[in-house]
Parts: structure tokens; C-alpha cells; sequence
């Protein structure tokens, strides 16, 4: 079996988990098996926490946060009893291991709020003993994931190229595809942004991360969009980090198995998150929760409700979607 390592020429994996409390909002928890389930309830019951386990198979959520999530943004669990009494997934977190055909695919996830922080020099993270998730995808589709991946592992890959091998457009330096920037701030500024992030089920991570891309959004002209690309090449380097990440950890798959529109949904993200962040490590975590936010259709199917919205976005084909 070959082993696929999610950084290019296969550099080890780095990361350092910064107790941020974001992995533990606005997901559901799987707990697998009746053994854990079992060990779940019981520790619940010593920390008064009455039935974390709903449907006999995740971790109960409250306003979006796990029932164990302290208001310190801790894990009461692993605060109380140690890391390894927690649900195998959140031991996990962020390392997925996924089986992709006769191959395995390994990576830190692209959600995880402070990944920027220890990517680089971070302590390297193995996956012996992890779970392995088998993630599906049309054969007709990974040509397109193989193509698009491999633009963004080219060592002057950039999101304005990335988005111009979409568009089908000539990839001239870092520059976005013609009108690309004046379609996106049409879009996000008739999109149920706030009305989302709103949402009780949402949590509080999600929101926070993206308060600077709220902020900025009424601000812009699509007439005169933000200047591209960002000045600061760490913010061009994590946005294309990033959407790899999601290409090829398939983070979307299950919701949203056409990769171009996966791929769309992420660079776009990307953009927007770079024009309202000017520091990186803002950047990095604006984006992050932009992709957690785009995980469901609760957004990217009100954004992007059809394939010819996705087209009118990419390329400006057609009329711009129904203001939602």
C-alpha cells in the first residue's frame, strides 16, 4: 500500500495543538463503538454531565459546543481524566489518515484554527494506530483533483494562478481571473453571511475567526475590489497551503463531491479572509473558519446554489445569483 504524505515532497507533518477550544464547536463527534460510548457516559456522570452521548453515537452539542467544552475553552475530560479519555476523534484532531483507493493520504486538517502557528516548526506529528477513514470519489473526478493539486505544489503556486487554472484563463503571474474580484465581493455581500453565523448551532469559534471578514465586507466596492495579491507572501503561502489541504484530504467530499466546486469554494474563502487580514496569523484563522463554515451546505449551498452560479463566479458566464 503507498503512503501519501499531505505536504509536498513529502516533508514531515508538523503540529502543535495550542488548546484553542475550536475543534470543539459547530462538529459532530462521533463516538465509535459501545466501549467508548460506555467510558463516555460513566466519566459525563463524574463531571455531572448529564446524557453527552445523544443517538448512541456523538457527542451531545450545546449553542454549537460540546457538552465537555469548559467556558476556558478546555476539554473538561481530558482537564479531569487525561488526553486519552477522550473520544478517539478528538485524540485525533487535527491528523486525518484516509484510505483513497489502494493508497493512504495523511494530513493536518485545514479547520484547525492555530495550525499556521506550528507548521513549519512544529513538533513532527505520526500516524501509527490511527484510524483510517475510507473517503470516496467519482472516478471521473480525480483527474480534475490530480490536476488542481498539482497546480498548487508548483513552487510559485499562488491563489490568482490557482483561480485562473480554474477559470481556464492563461495562468499570468498571481493576478485573479478578469472581473474574478468584482463577482466575489457581489456575491459574499448578497450572501446570508451574518444570518449564518448567527445561528445558535454555530458556536462561538466560527464567528470570531471570520469578525474581521464581517467587518470588511460592507466596506468594499465591487467596483473598485481590494488590491491583489496580498503584500505579505506568508498569507499567499498558508491560502494555498490551505486549499491543498482540502484538495487533497478531501475534506469535502461527502458534501460536496465535485472538486471544482470544492476547489472554488476554498480559494475564494481564501481571497476574501486575505483582504480583511493584513497579519497572517489573523489571516490563517479567518480562513479556517471559513472552511469549517463551508463543511455544510448551511452556507456554500445558499452562496453557490447551483452549478451555474459557480460558473458566473469562475468565469462570469451567465447572471449572478439571486441575492439569498
Amino acid at each position: 500500500m503507498l503512503t501519501h504524505l499531505s505536504p509536498p515532497r513529502r516533508e514531515a507533518l508538523r503540529h502543535s495543538c495550542l488548546a484553542c477550544g475550536g475543534a470543539c464547536q459547530a462538529v459532530v463527534v462521533p463516538v465509535i463503538g459501545a466501549e467508548e460510548r460506555a467510558r463516555i457516559e460513566s466519566l459525563g456522570a463524574q463531571l455531572g454531565v448529564a446524557e453527552p452521548v445523544v443517538n448512541g453515537r456523538q457527542l451531545r452539542m450545546v449553542g454549537g459546543r460540546c457538552v465537555f467544552l469548559g467556558e476556558d475553552e478546555l476539554c473538561r475530560l481530558h482537564g479531569t481524566f487525561g488526553a486519552a479519555s477522550k473520544p478517539a476523534v478528538c485524540s485525533q484532531f487535527p491528523l486525518l489518515v484516509l484510505r483513497v483507493g489502494d493508497s493512504l493520504r495523511v494530513g493536518i486538517d485545514p479547520t484547525c484554527f492555530t495550525a499556521y502557528q506550528t507548521w513549519r516548526d512544529g513538533p513532527p506529528v505520526s500516524s501509527p494506530g490511527a484510524m483510517t477513514m475510507p473517503v470516496p470519489l467519482d472516478p471521473s473526478q480525480e483527474p480534475v483533483e490530480s490536476r488542481l493539486i498539482s497546480v498548487l505544489e508548483a513552487d510559485d503556486a499562488g491563489l490568482g494562478m490557482f483561480l485562473r487554472a480554474l477559470a481556464g484563463e492563461p495562468q499570468d503571474g498571481d493576478n485573479l481571473p478578469t472581473g474574478f474580484a468584482t463577482r466575489l465581493i457581489t456575491a459574499l455581500q448578497g450572501s446570508p453571511l451574518d444570518e449564518i453565523l448567527n445561528k445558535d448551532g454555530v458556536g462561538r469559534s466560527i464567528p470570531a475567526a471570520l469578525a474581521p471578514l464581517r467587518a470588511a465586507l460592507p466596506t468594499w466596492s465591487a467596483a473598485s475590489p481590494p488590491p491583489w495579491p496580498p503584500a505579505d507572501p506568508e498569507i499567499t503561502a498558508w491560502g494555498v497551503e490551505s486549499v491543498r489541504r482540502t484538495l487533497f484530504l478531501r475534506t469535502q467530499a461527502a458534501q460536496l463531491p465535485v472538486v471544482a466546486g470544492v476547489a472554488l469554494l476554498a480559494a475564494a474563502g481564501a481571497v476574501a479572509c486575505a483582504w480583511a487580514c493584513p497579519t497572517p496569523k489573523d489571516y490563517a484563522r479567518a480562513l479556517a473558519g471559513w472552511l469549517r463554515l463551508c463543511r455544510t451546505p448551511m452556507y456554500w449551498a445558499r452562496l453557490m446554489p447551483t452549478s451555474a452560479a459557480m460558473h458566473w463566479l469562475i468565469r462570469g458566464v451567465g447572471e449572478a445569483p439571486k441575492a439569498q
